[in-house]
């Protein structure tokens, strides 16, 4: 018997399968109205940016001793 059929889905995680985690969060922040919740979405949304950045500066370091080499 397949259990599967069985099983609720949510209909937002479903929607939200292929969206990325930085579109998720600005399109919460554009239709959050909660003060405190708006706070914490942009406060995570620029811990994403500054890792992205951090990766993105080891990447170029990691590239240009690789010319080097």
């Amino acid at each position: 018997m397949d259990t599967r059929k069985n099983r609720s889905v949510n209909p937002m995680a479903k929607g939200l399968k292929f969206m990325s985690i930085d579109r998720f969060i600005l399109r919460k922040l554009n239709t959050c109205q909660e003060e405190h919740t708006r706070a914490n979405l942009v406060r995570l949304f620029v811990i994403r940016i500054r890792k992205a950045e951090i990766a993105e500066e080891e990447h170029d370091a990691a590239y240009v001793l690789s010319k080097l080499h």
